[in-house]
């Protein structure tokens, strides 16, 4: 008798949601969304898929659904949800073709009323081993979610000729820091133009394969956090023939010591597409490079190459480690209409001067005895890198970079 009510308890309990659910399955392509309504429209690309529906308050299978079906921009609506709860969305197509699920792009409106879904989406988990289709698989998949997160540990799965065409642009809170992203198998990509652009917050290595890659075309463009030395990077093109990397780094976070390191990589790299005088262009607008490039920057140019940069650091471009004192900083960086300084409490009447990449000054503002901190007005400025000087009237100076 016992057995049988426990046996009826615990239908009676699951069926009503109060079981802890099962683990994700492995195969689903997994991401997180907290609706602002009842419901996310899901942008999700096939026929007769499955979605579970995961109330992570609880962790609790709200509901699944065996046969979903949408198109581009043509999103399945899942419905009885709550504003404000975290709910994961598991996908696994039901057969295996292709056609079940293999693509997935946020919802972009128009200009004048841009949608709003896209800001539900707040993290992708998982990868699974959906197949991607090569062009409306994953190009422009999360354009605009500027609250997601990547922490996916797994790999996505990338079809021949991928268009990874602004798959992350302007997802400004995008890092990956917890995620597989620096090692993901991108030897079929052939498509990575505006892939970053805009995401200000993104900085990890990427240990990619890139020698199918024909289109780099603002990658990381704005991305005002990205500095690191992607010389190993095999830009070789399509049999020989690289389209263009045109604004590829673009006000972007490169450090000196990194953008020089990447040139010299490629320029050393027999492999590296040439061309015709002029025929592949290439340019880094706000960022210098270490004079030990010179030679590696002449080459590439000889190569074909039309490169167009900041031209070679100056001195103050390229202290940005002084131990002189004062030490200070910024508030936050990349700025927005006004650059927020800290410092220890000042003695005298120092400044702080903002200079361009060559050295010229652009604006000087004192500081007044005793105070900690300083805004100066960059409303003026053109999006870009910048130097940042506290100059002392004993002479010292600290510089850093600033982003705009």
């Amino acid at each position: 008798m016992r057995k049988i009510i426990f046996t009826f308890c615990l239908a009676l309990f699951t069926g009503f949601g109060l079981v802890k659910a099962q683990a994700p399955n492995p195969d689903a392509f997994i991401t997180v969304w907290e609706p602002i309504g009842t419901s996310i429209k899901y942008p999700g690309i096939g026929t007769n898929y499955t979605i579970v529906v995961r109330d992570l308050s609880t962790n609790t299978i709200l509901k699944t659904i065996p046969d979903a079906n949408s198109t581009l921009n043509n999103p399945y609506e899942i419905t009885g949800l709550t504003p404000g709860v975290r709910y994961a969305l598991e996908v696994v197509p039901n057969t295996t073709t292709a056609a079940d699920f293999n693509g997935f792009r946020v919802l972009q409106g128009t200009e004048e009323e841009p949608d709003e879904e896209k800001l539900n989406l707040k993290e992708i988990t998982q990868w699974g081993t959906i197949k991607w289709s090569y062009n409306n698989g994953l190009a422009y998949a999360f354009k605009g979610c500027t609250d997601i997160e990547l922490t996916a540990t797994d790999y996505p799965i990338f079809a021949s000729n991928m268009y990874l065409t602004s798959m992350f642009e302007g997802c400004t809170s995008l890092t990956g820091a917890d995620s597989s992203i620096s090692d993901w198998d991108t030897s079929k990509v052939r498509f990575l133009n505006y892939m970053f652009l805009g995401a200000t917050s993104f900085n990890q290595p990427l240990n990619w394969d890139v020698t199918n890659v024909n289109n780099f075309i603002s990658a990381f463009e704005g991305a005002s956090s990205f500095n690191q030395d992607l010389g190993s990077w095999e830009m070789t093109g399509v049999n020989g023939v690289l389209k263009s990397a045109n604004r590829m780094f673009d006000n972007s976070g490169m450090s000196p010591e990194n953008y020089a390191a990447t040139l010299i990589g490629w320029a050393n790299n027999p492999a590296t597409a040439s061309g015709a005088a002029g025929s592949i262009p290439f340019t880094a607008a706000g960022v210098c490079y270490d004079k030990s490039a010179t030679a590696a920057r002449d080459k590439l140019i000889g190569m074909g190459w039309a490169i167009s940069d900041a031209g070679v650091c100056t001195e103050a471009s390229v202290n940005l480690t002084s131990n002189n004192t004062p030490k200070f900083s910024l508030l936050e960086n990349p700025v927005q209409e006004n650059a927020y300084f800290i410092f220890e409490p000042s003695e005298n009447e120092d400044n702080i001067a903002i200079t361009d990449l060559n050295g010229k000054i652009i604006a000087v503002q004192s500081i007044n005895m005793g105070e900690t901190t300083l805004s100066i007005p960059l409303n003026h400025l053109q999006k870009g890198v910048y130097i940042a000087i506290y100059r002392s009237v004993q002479g010292k100076q600290t510089a850093l970079k600033l982003t705009k």
